[in-house]
């Protein structure tokens, strides 16, 4: 009987460990998501620098007249894109 008890024991034990082994893994595993959510925002944040900065780029080259036709035709795309998409929020915010 004594060594039915020590197996259970034993068992009981392993069992424990498994827990507290998966509620740590479940700890870190959520510490990973958030630094992943904060990662991907500071990701999107940079991105948008640097398109503003791209922009920025364009620009000074546009009003020094060194850009070639074709990049001058894609500048205006991107600023009347931007330009719609001001609009589209000042109408939200209209309404």
């Amino acid at each position: 009987m004594a060594a039915l008890d020590d197996t259970i024991k034993r068992i009981q034990d392993k069992l424990q460990q498994v827990v507290k082994q998966a509620t740590a893994w479940r700890k870190e595993n959520e510490k990973l998501r958030h630094e992943l959510q904060e990662l991907k925002a500071s990701t999107r944040q940079k991105d948008e620098l640097i398109q503003i900065l791209e922009l920025r780029i364009d620009v000074l080259k546009a009003s020094k007249g060194e850009m070639p036709e074709a990049d001058k035709k894609e500048l205006e795309k991107k600023i009347n894109q931007y330009i719609r998409e001001i609009d589209k929020c000042l109408a939200l915010l209209n309404d």
